[in-house]
């Protein structure tokens, strides 16, 4: 049960690193390239792009919690028992992970929101067939930002279930310690039958 926690803790722990990293750069770039235009054309989203960037520092913060799950799993597959990690130790990780990922998540759908509303604003002053500058216009590098929050929103999301899951595995690998062995049924050995000598009257 040990052993095939610790198999579990690494594969996690990578799949999580490799996703968050891949959507946390991808969000970055996006971010990086469109901020001083966005700001330009459209001041009203310059605090929603202010909370994208730390919801994104965030992200990296839980991309690299999880390469210390990595670390967790390879103590664990040691054969020696003071190379193990506490299980008290274990959880303040997981619980860690997951303060850090939903307060990104927090900082992420409010940047969102803030953006997608002075986007809104803009686009009801549009008007029909009037090409105007484009502080009155939807381009789509605003298309863009949106999709920069949706990356690091699922990312967020990967490092929560990520983070529950490792949790899980520790609670069912505590219930199987606790649990006392059960004990094997004896097995009852059966008894020859007893020839009783009848005695036949006549």
């Amino acid at each position: 049960m040990r052993l095939r926690y610790a198999k579990s803790l690494r594969i996690v722990g990578w799949i999580g690193f490799w996703s968050q990293l891949i959507l946390g750069l991808s969000a970055a770039a996006i971010l990086l390239f469109s901020y001083e235009r966005e700001i330009q054309n459209h001041p009203g989203t310059e605090f929603g792009l202010f909370l994208l960037f730390a919801s994104c520092v965030v992200l990296g913060g839980g991309t690299l919690a999880k390469l210390v799950n990595v670390r967790v799993g390879r103590q664990l597959l040691q054969p020696d028992r003071h190379y193990w990690p506490r299980q008290r130790s274990i959880i303040r990780l997981c619980d860690f992970e997951s303060f850090l990922h939903w307060t990104g998540m927090i900082l992420v759908l409010f940047g969102t929101m803030s953006v997608v509303l002075s986007l809104t604003s803009v686009a009801m002053t549009i008007v029909p067939g009037i090409i105007s500058d484009a502080r009155k216009t939807i381009q789509p590098l605003d298309l863009l930002v949106i999709q920069s929050s949706v990356a690091i929103m699922t990312g967020h999301f990967i490092g929560i279930s990520t983070s529950f899951w490792n949790l899980r595995g520790l609670l069912l690998l505590s219930g199987h310690r606790r649990q006392p062995p059960r004990p094997h049924p004896e097995r009852k050995l059966l008894k020859p039958p007893s020839h009783s000598s009848n005695v036949l009257k006549s």
